[in-house]
């Protein structure tokens, strides 16, 4: 199981990429977005995890603030870039079919505890992403703290041996050492004077925080003096950096499974938010359960189209003018056409033709095709509308290349914009992955008609 401290990571993904790099045409800035997915599918792509949850925080108030509420009150204002980006990360995450937990008036910790300790119950490994050093008290044999190190991409595995080799106390005693050093970053000041290395020292020598502070006049030096003026402060402390392992957080362990990934709404997100290159990383994740099977926008099969592009599907390469007339004998439904071509204004031409009429395909080399059998053809699509993607460029390739462009009667792209004008492309593979759920890969081995080319007119 993965557990992530979904603030902390979107904070380290912020200040990793510049702000100003990651702004879509709205305004909206997403370097934070960007990066978190980033730093999730690479955790995801190298420790494949059964079962997930990123934990997020509420506000800046939880019981610890009640109890003092200076905790915390020494960080910056929150940047204004960052402003709306969360938002956006637990959409992102929604869709991608993985858990978000919040708590009013406990922090993201506090949960993440919560599932370690649960989690470890079950029997399970437990992997917790987080860059916070209060996390350094769930370590065991079955809980690691992935800590972030120099870089981006660099996660430091927090074991007990790591832990202990690096603070001088097992991961348990790690809280008491904080307590005495002090948290700067949680604005819990320490014993003055007192580093690491000292209290380690004494937590060794005393056997735990609870018998040096019953046990302070044993302690000489103005290291002594500082530990017993200050030790209110550092009960306060211990107090404070105790994480909770009992909380209700509405989900049992079993049920973080990650879902399927919703395509639909991963496309729409990063349309949003401009994102390209993430997207096919998002879909390459391997899916926690089968996908149920896609059926087309016409699954009543009224015109024939397959429930999947590998339906069974005839071709006819290069008729001639007789079978294209065999061919469409009877036909009643509008027919499908793509070509592979130039869709300038001014320069259209089509390479190669393709006409579906849902059970079987034509496909012509305009080059090759014989003037009877292009006429054949003028008159087939003349008389019917048809379905395309694109039809403008379509309209031109057909003009310039002498054929009279047939009425369309369904322009997908056309469509596809007046559903959603904010994506930034409309091309045919996209729009097939979103509203199909097919993933059309070319045959680069073979000359099968629907190669990237002949997707649709180029631009």
């Amino acid at each position: 199981m993965l557990i992530i401290d979904g603030h902390s990571m979107a904070f380290r993904a912020f200040y990793a990429l510049p702000a100003e790099n990651f702004r879509t045409t709205t305004g909206q800035y997403t370097n934070a977005v960007y990066g978190f997915i980033a730093m999730l599918l690479r955790l995801l792509e190298n420790e494949r995890p059964t079962h997930i949850a990123v934990a997020f925080d509420v506000s800046r108030t939880s019981f610890r603030t009640e109890e003092y509420p200076e905790y915390k009150g020494n960080r910056d204002a929150t940047p204004e870039e960052f402003i709306g980006q969360v938002e956006l990360i637990s959409q992102v995450l929604d869709a991608m079919g993985i858990t978000s937990l919040r708590k009013d008036g406990y922090e993201a910790d506090d949960i993440l505890a919560t599932l370690a300790r649960s989690g470890a119950e079950e029997g399970w490994k437990v992997l917790v992403a987080s860059g916070d050093r209060d996390t350094f008290q769930m370590v065991n044999d079955d809980v690691t703290v992935l800590y972030p190190g120099q870089g981006p991409g660099d996660l430091r595995l927090m074991t007990p041996q790591a832990i202990e080799e690096k603070y001088g106390v097992p991961p348990h005693r790690y809280p008491e050492l904080a307590a005495l050093v002090g948290e700067t970053s949680d604005n819990l000041s320490g014993v003055p004077g007192v580093g690491p290395k000292t209290a380690a020292q004494w937590i060794t020598q005393f056997d735990g925080l609870d018998n040096l502070l019953a046990r302070a006049d044993e302690i000489g030096g103005k290291r002594g003096d500082a530990l017993r003026s200050h030790i209110d402060e550092v009960r306060r402390n211990r107090r404070l950096n105790h994480l909770l392992t009992d909380l209700d957080v509405g989900v049992s362990p079993k049920e973080l499974q990650r879902r399927d990934t919703n395509r639909e709404a991963i496309h729409e997100l990063f349309d949003v938010l401009e994102f390209n290159q993430l997207r096919d990383r998002v879909f390459a994740l391997p899916s926690a359960e089968t996908r149920q099977d896609h059926t087309s926008l016409g699954s009543d099969n009224s015109g024939g189209a397959p429930s999947s592009p590998n339906g069974d599907v005839n071709y006819v390469v290069n008729p001639s003018a007789a079978e294209i007339e065999t061919w469409s004998s009877g036909l009643s439904a509008p027919l499908a056409v793509l070509c592979e071509g130039d869709g300038r204004p001014a320069h259209g031409e089509i390479y190669r033709l393709a006409v579906f009429d849902g059970v079987s395909v034509l496909v012509l080399d305009i080059a090759a095709a014989s003037p009877e059998a292009l006429t054949v053809l003028d008159t087939l699509l003349s008389r019917r509308g048809i379905v395309t993607h694109d039809g403008k460029a379509l309209w031109h390739a057909f003009w310039g290349s002498g054929i009279t462009p047939p009425p369309i009667a369904f322009d997908i792209q056309l469509a596809a914009y007046l559903l959603h004008p904010e994506r930034r492309g409309y091309d045919i593979v996209e729009l097939s992955q979103t509203y199909l759920g097919w993933t059309l890969t070319p045959d680069e081995e073979s000359d099968a008609l629907f190669d990237e080319d002949m997707v649709s007119v180029d631009d």
